[in-house]
């Protein structure tokens, strides 16, 4: 395992060595603020309420804090939306649920 030092090390070495390759700009971005744990945390928060939900239509919040370096990919406030559907069935099969639709809470969705 590296130590903090030889891991910043690392880190520095490949923030001079890419440049202005803003890909790689970004990820350093997420790794130093943080945006990596505040969206775990934001993630396992929603399959938390989703494996102990006994409803069948479930509204989730958004996820607030998305790392720059991933593409944003968020279920929508329609139950009916494609990314919808196939997250229920996902949840469903991962929790052996049965969830009619999930979605995301009313009015928060950008």
């Amino acid at each position: 395992m590296l130590s903090v030092s030889a891991a910043v090390c690392v880190l520095g070495f490949l923030g001079l060595s890419i440049g202005n390759n803003s890909n790689y700009a970004n990820l350093y971005s997420d790794i130093f603020n943080s945006k990596f744990l505040l969206y775990k945390n934001e993630v396992e928060s929603r399959y938390n309420i989703l494996k102990n939900t006994e409803s069948k239509e479930v509204e989730l919040p958004p996820i607030k804090n998305y790392p720059s370096s991933f593409r944003n990919f968020e279920i929508k406030s329609d139950p009916g939306e494609w990314e919808n559907s196939c997250f229920t069935k996902m949840i469903n099969e991962m929790y052996d649920k049965q969830i009619h639709s999930i979605r995301l809470s009313k009015n928060q969705e950008d």
